[in-house]
């Protein structure tokens, strides 16, 4: 969902705006990486990957994002799809609210 909008912060805004007060976002995104070495190819390689994946952006700091946005993140996984490639593997999956 956000890797592939351009504004994240404007998407986060509209999330907030139609969620219902107690209302709640279950997410699965593709997340910077926790590995420095990884983190920094992710964002080697986020221009041509962009291009490649239609827009994808998976060295965005998604949890960050919502977090600054306002919306509390309270249930939290961490996950790698090991069949895609490495700079899309790392995933973050869970539960926010308002």
């Amino acid at each position: 969902m956000l890797c592939t909008v351009d504004d994240p912060g404007q998407a986060i805004a509209e999330l907030k705006r139609v969620l219902k007060p107690d209302g709640q976002l279950l997410f699965i995104e593709h997340v910077l990486a926790n590995s420095e070495r990884l983190a920094r190819w992710q964002d080697r390689l986020q221009r041509p990957w962009k291009g490649f994946a239609r827009g994808c952006r998976c060295n965005q700091p998604t949890l960050e994002l919502l977090d600054a946005g306002g919306i509390r993140v309270t249930e939290l996984e961490r996950a790698s799809t090991e069949k895609s490639p490495p700079l899309v593997r790392p995933l973050a999956f869970g539960r926010s609210v308002i």
